[in-house]
């Protein structure tokens, strides 16, 4: 799932999820958009939410879940950073709404895209 995570936003050449809803993450250039007009879906393909309609050129919004972010947090590919925001039902928890890709992150985004690039070229060196 985190890999997942880390090729989605770099072929977005995105840097940065930040918080959506409660419970949900979504890249940076995504919140630009209405993503409560789109259809919601997670990397597992689980449908999650849907808004009006999508238009046909609209890909669904993908979020990334609370824990998968803590886990690429904890592993140091991504950091809490920017404002914090009042959270949870006591009201006496603050959470970080913005958390960006760290080098170590874009140097595993590197080393994938290298290697698939590889195998790419192997692929069509057998073919040809």
């Amino acid at each position: 799932m985190i890999l997942a995570a880390l090729q989605h936003l770099a072929g977005r050449n995105d840097q940065a999820l930040v918080r959506f809803l409660s419970n949900y993450w979504i890249a940076e250039s995504d919140e630009k958009t209405n993503p409560l007009s789109r259809e919601m879906r997670d990397f597992d393909e689980r449908f999650l939410a849907s808004g009006s309609f999508l238009e046909a050129h609209q890909q669904p919004l993908l979020v990334f879940r609370t824990p998968t972010v803590n886990a690429m947090v904890s592993r140091g590919l991504l950091k809490f950073t920017g404002p914090k925001r009042i959270f949870g039902v006591a009201r006496n928890k603050k959470e970080y709404l913005r958390a960006a890709l760290t080098l170590e992150a874009s140097e595993v985004c590197r080393e994938m895209a290298e290697k698939s690039l590889a195998t790419y070229k192997e692929v069509l060196h057998r073919i040809s």
